[in-house]
């Protein structure tokens, strides 16, 4: 039986991998300067979320962008 996943190339799995990684790193680095440059209640909410993206990277990243909508102060 000719199975399409025992034919791919080692090679293959290393671009999706890195490019994963790639997408994740940017997400995070990304939050990371949408909240320094977001305007937030105080500061301790803004110092909240950056330890949320850090600690939590690819999930932290997911939730700040579902949640902090609600937290911002609109100008």
């Amino acid at each position: 039986m000719n199975n399409f996943l025992l034919n791919i190339n080692p090679a293959t799995g290393l671009i999706v991998w890195s490019s994963l990684s790639l997408i994740s790193v940017l997400l995070v680095i990304g939050c990371i300067i949408n909240i320094i440059t977001s305007r937030f209640s105080n500061v301790a909410v803004k110092i909240s979320w950056i330890a949320v993206v850090l600690m939590l990277p690819l999930l932290g990243a997911l939730i700040y962008l579902l949640k902090a909508p609600a937290t911002k102060l609109q100008a």
